[in-house]
């Protein structure tokens, strides 16, 4: 039987990749961030799918604004198949340019860039590109990137500044000598704590374990260190406590470590801490001092607190959403606290590191998306730069909330009344057509009862009608395979009797909260405020802007009809942006969108902020 797959390229083989795992459509904007192409690139290989998909008698459902979706007729089992066994697909180079660092920096000689690009699986121009990124990444931390003879490259720079660089890419890639010397020296800590005060913890710790693991590979490579610029080291009362921590491993792994080392290992765990430190040091490290944050000039951006920061954060992305997440106190407080511990992480210079970052972007796009653009914004209002990590972090709390406002789905089981590929078929035809739908199980009509038993859906369909089933009370929808009108609108009257509109996205990918009805009044009072605003303070808005200004006008609008008042940070904003927050004031006073007599100061944040930065 020939291959499915002849003639796709890698990226084709792994926009397919996507598609087959995923049960509802992924938007066009996800596969690029996914492949860390454009969405120029992806259309256009989509467009090249969709013809491979008709040859194989499979269709690629490409809707605007709602994805792209692949109907595999009784395919999808074979096309994984195919997928898991045609060997590596090239790693996207988001992934790969760290483990291009970490080659180079673990390297002890120079590399040549063909045995560089063959363990890759990319070709020499591919890697030149790549190796552009590298370069920058390099340099910015003091390292050179030389060039030599015959195509070959070499990283060069103090042991010092090598270990610190693979300290950092430690939160991105590793490979399995990292992970075993890591479980010695994580062990080796947690035994140390309990006997000793050595006091690590939260975002310190997993940076002091990580430098230790790296000192130790490097050390078993004959690469020491000799520290300089480090007297402040034995103002740290740590220093007998690591130095425990060291001769633990040394008698564990059986390896010489020298005294410089443990000083070197001091002075990393001053540098992931820098609270400690004297000014003069901190600022060596590019922190700011105690003065220096007490005396921040207002241009440095707006002071804010963690609560602060999620209740702009829940305006910017629960408006984009269509969701009220300024009504969720849980979210506030939970998220909140959060962003407090960021902040502090922030002004000490540490760094954390979040797993699930890449899971959250493919489960969760369109949040993840808002996320960034809310933080971009936050970066501008307070110029505190948050980072990816920090950011997939609030992702989960705003996730969790985006779980409650999708929890109502319609879940049904599908009788395979007329064999297994009769069923499929029409599973997926279902879940393209009403993504409200979530197809649990597949059942032959001998077991419906007890697979009702074991699970909580709402409702059974089966392609032709089946003979009443004793002990079965559900009503089985008869859905002809083909999805005919009359089909759909038996389906769609179910969905509208469990309260969900036909077209309201499920589990996957690119769910999204079904929109948020604003008013033609409250769209037109929108603009009104968007064109006076940026009429007066002389900015050029983008036209979403308003859109996003309506629908939270129409959540305050129902918050205050329910007597409930927000959570701002009103002080700080019109100490930061006096004019501009006079200004939102006076205009919705003259619009009166709300019903109430004055404009509460807390309703005019939340609509000033999208003024800021434009």
């Amino acid at each position: 039987m020939d291959s499915l797959l002849a003639g796709l390229d890698g990226r084709s083989k792994q926009i397919l990749a996507v598609l087959v795992h995923s049960h509802s459509p992924v938007t066009c904007s996800s596969l690029a961030g996914e492949l860390d192409v454009s969405e120029k690139t992806v259309r256009r290989d989509l467009a090249a799918l969709k013809k491979w998909a008709a040859r194989h008698s499979m269709e690629l459902v490409i809707k605007p604004r709602f994805g792209v979706q692949i109907v595999t007729k009784g395919n999808r089992q074979r096309l994984i198949k195919e997928l898991s066994s045609c060997g590596p697909l090239p790693a996207r180079a988001k992934s790969r340019i760290p483990e291009i660092l970490w080659l180079l920096l673990f390297a002890d000689s120079a590399l040549s860039q063909k045995s560089i690009a063959s363990a890759f699986n990319i070709s020499v121009n591919t890697l030149r590109k790549d190796m552009v990124t590298v370069r920058q990444w390099l340099e910015s931390r003091g390292i050179r990137l030389v060039s030599m003879d015959r195509g070959q490259v070499k990283a060069d720079c103090t042991e010092w500044a090598r270990r610190l660089a693979l300290c950092e890419l430690t939160h991105v890639t590793w490979t399995d000598e990292f992970e075993s010397v890591k479980d010695v020296v994580e062990r080796t800590v947690q035994e140390t704590q309990s006997r000793v005060d050595l006091d690590i913890s939260g975002s310190s710790y997993y940076s002091v374990i990580a430098y230790l693991s790296i000192a130790l590979m490097r050390i078993r490579q004959g690469k020491l260190i000799e520290p300089k610029g480090t007297s402040w080291v034995d103002q740290l009362v740590d220093v007998e406590a690591l130095s425990s921590v060291v001769k633990t491993l040394e008698a564990k792994l059986r390896l010489s470590i020298p005294e410089t080392e443990v000083t070197a290992a001091c002075a990393y765990v001053m540098t992931v801490s820098p609270k400690n430190m004297p000014d003069s040091e901190r600022q060596a490290l590019g922190a700011e001092s105690v003065a220096d944050r007490k005396d921040r000039p207002k241009d440095a951006g707006i002071t804010l607190d963690g609560r602060g920061l999620a209740e702009i954060i829940a305006v910017l992305v629960g408006n984009a959403m269509g969701m009220d997440l300024l009504s969720d106190e849980t979210l506030l407080t939970d998220l909140g606290s959060h962003l407090n511990l960021a902040l502090s992480r922030i002004r000490a210079g540490a760094s954390t590191y979040n797993p699930f970052k890449a899971d959250l972007r493919r489960m969760y796009p369109r949040l993840y998306s808002h996320t960034e653009m809310a933080f971009r914004r936050v970066k501008y209002l307070t110029g505190v730069p948050f980072s990816d990590d920090e950011v997939a972090y609030a992702v989960m709390y705003l996730g969790t909330v985006l779980e409650r406002y999708l929890r109502k789905s319609v879940s049904c089981i599908i009788v395979c009344a007329s064999g297994m590929g009769v069923a499929k078929f029409l599973s997926e035809k279902l879940m393209s057509a009403f993504p409200a739908i979530h197809v649990k199980r597949l059942v032959p009509l001998s077991q419906l009862r007890a697979a009702l038993a074991d699970s909580d859906v709402n409702l059974v369909i089966s392609p032709v009608k089946i003979p009443p089933v004793p002990g079965v009370q559900k009503n089985v929808l008869v859905v002809d395979p083909m999805l005919p009108a009359e089909a759909r609108a038996l389906i769609a009257d179910e969905l509208a009797r469990e309260g969900l509109d036909s077209d309201t996205r499920t589990y996957e990918a690119s769910r999204q909260v079904s929109g948020v009805t604003v008013s033609f009044r409250t769209l037109s009072q929108a603009k009104q405020i968007c064109d006076c605003v940026s009429k007066k303070m002389g900015l050029k808005l983008d036209p979403l802007v308003a859109k996003a200004i309506g629908i939270h006008l129409e959540f305050a609008r129902r918050r205050l009809l329910r007597g409930q008042v927000l959570s701002q940070p009103v002080a700080e904003f019109r100490a930061h942006y006096p004019e501009l927050f006079a200004e939102v004031k006076r205009v919705l006073e003259t619009v009166r969108p709300f019903p109430c007599e004055s404009i509460p100061d807390e309703e005019v944040v939340p609509i000033a902020v999208y003024f800021v930065g434009s």
